[in-house]
């Protein structure tokens, strides 16, 4: 009996040596395998923040240039109180790049160099250093590119060669609305209805060419385009979008106080004083145009086209490009020429 249970004394101590040393054995190949576990993770975020600088500084190399942007936006030269349309917080300070395929599409160095507000990439840029100082920039690149731009902007694709004009409603959460919707609540509290992109492929090639025209003629003063509002009767409003609107129509809401001509405010606020509510929904109409003002002056009643500006040594005569009520910061504007505007979207609002 005292034999047996040596025995068994033996066995257990050999499990449990043999135990021990399994136990000893799997730690060793724990911590081994931690360690080299480690080495890889360290070593793979090694590469991978080497990887995140080296395109940190391609990016950057390929968006600087030699005159530092920064430095110009530091330096607070204002653009001739010209917005960035994709931030639209402020007037744009410094550097301002101006999309040659859209009209008026303007952006501050801040949105131009941040990739996740870029425009669309296949566009080139005009750099605008100080007003009236121009370079041409490619996005792609820091390459002058020497390209016509397209007559019709990028937001004009819903609609074929074929069709003569169609409106498409905008979807709320898409950055389109969210634009036009800003420039409308700025200065009027009121909730828009619909906003609607009036394709017009014939209206837009005529206001394209009249706005190359006067960025040729007018020197400085160029084309001066600008978004403008225009408070309507409902029952005009697709006859606008098709045809455009009338100038012989020129103040059968209010008077015309600046000129026989068409009517475009700078606020919607203004504008909303012009527009009447339809009498089933008692809803109000405002059209957003794109309004090219060039070189204006003051207007009053009774013209029929703006006043001289100069004659020229030839005889030739040239005219203003618009009247408005004040020369300084003009808050309305009238345009004789129906070229000189296209109405770019219906907000339907209450």
């Amino acid at each position: 009996m005292a034999q047996a249970d040596k025995g068994i004394h033996v066995l257990k101590s050999a499990i449990l040596d043999g135990t021990n040393a399994i136990r000893s054995t799997v730690v060793a190949g724990v911590r081994e395998v931690k360690v080299k576990t480690d080495q890889v993770v360290s070593a793979i975020k090694e590469q991978f923040e080497a990887t995140v600088d080296s395109v940190k500084r391609e990016f950057r190399d390929s968006r600087t240039n030699d005159d530092d942007d920064n430095y110009w936006q530091r330096s607070g030269i204002e653009q001739d109180g010209v917005w960035c349309d994709v931030c639209n917080v402020s007037l744009i300070l410094g550097t301002r790049w101006k999309c040659r395929e859209c009209p008026n599409y303007d952006m501050c160095s801040s949105c131009f160099n941040d990739p996740k507000r870029m425009h669309d990439m296949s566009h080139s840029f005009k750099k605008i250093k100080t007003p009236g100082s121009i370079s041409t920039k490619g996005q792609k690149n820091e390459h002058e590119v020497q390209r016509l731009p397209s007559l019709l902007p990028c937001h004009l694709t819903k609609i074929t060669r074929d069709e003569h004009v169609t409106t498409v409603y905008l979807e709320t959460f898409s950055e389109e609305f969210t634009n036009v919707k800003r420039k409308f609540i700025h200065t009027l509290d009121k909730e828009i209805v619909s906003i609607r992109s009036v394709q017009n492929n014939y209206l837009w090639e005529v206001y394209f060419l009249k706005l190359g025209q006067m960025e040729k003629m007018n020197g400085k003063f160029g084309a001066n385009e600008k978004i403008l509002f225009h408070g309507t009767k409902p029952e005009i409003i697709y006859t606008a979008c098709a045809h455009n609107l009338d100038t012989r129509l020129a103040g059968t809401n209010v008077g015309a106080i600046l000129g026989e001509g068409t009517y475009f405010a700078s606020t919607a606020k203004i504008s909303d004083s012009y527009a009447t509510p339809a009498p089933t929904t008692g809803h109000s109409y405002m059209l957003q145009c794109r309004v090219l003002v060039g070189e204006w002056t003051k207007g009053k009643p009774g013209l029929r086209r703006p006043p001289e500006v100069a004659q020229t040594s030839d005889g030739q005569v040239r005219l203003y490009d618009s009247c408005v009520d004040r020369v300084r910061n003009p808050s309305i504007f009238c345009i004789f020429d129906q070229n000189q505007y296209y109405p770019e979207y219906i907000i339907e609002y209450k």
